[in-house]
């Protein structure tokens, strides 16, 4: 199977894809704690901590947007209220993915450069645990009915 292009992953926020979004990523991290035994030969040794997800998206600064941008994110912070984040593909992918759940936006920045058009960052700090959605199997090929032999993928008679 081949994989997923990048321009078909994107951010909702709230429900609604980023305006003008350049590239987004999700992070999951884990703390990692010692746990070396003596009998470990001198080896470090570890056991996972607390858990943490982030996610960070980036876009093009816009006059005048459809949908969440920058100044969506910034009311967020002025509210101090959690978003709800969507982390996945966009309708259009074949296979469908998302990784979603409450976070707080941090670190937001804007830049305008003097050449090109400005541009915007924000990250998300994750509260709580994530839920992931994958779709596996997102085209059944073989949907032969029971009483067809094993390998018989298409009945050639009906041609």
């Amino acid at each position: 199977m081949g994989g997923i292009a990048g321009r078909l992953l994107g951010l909702k926020v709230n429900g609604v894809f980023i305006s003008c979004e350049v590239s987004s990523e999700f992070n999951c991290n884990v703390d990692m704690l010692p746990a070396s035994a003596i009998d470990s030969e001198g080896w470090k040794e570890f056991i996972q901590g607390i858990r943490s997800w982030t996610v960070n998206v980036s876009g093009q600064l816009l006059v005048e947007a459809v949908g969440a941008d920058f100044k969506t994110l910034m009311n967020a912070v002025y509210t101090r209220l959690p978003v709800f984040v969507i982390w996945g593909t966009r309708p259009s992918a074949t296979s469908q993915m998302s990784i979603s759940g409450d976070a707080f936006p941090m670190n937001l920045n804007a830049t305008g450069a003097s050449k090109g058009p400005a541009s915007w960052n924000v990250s998300f700090q994750g509260t709580g645990r994530p839920v992931s959605s994958f779709e596996d199997f997102a085209l059944i090929i073989d949907s032969m009915p029971p009483s067809a032999d094993y390998p018989t993928i298409v009945d050639e008679r009906v041609f």
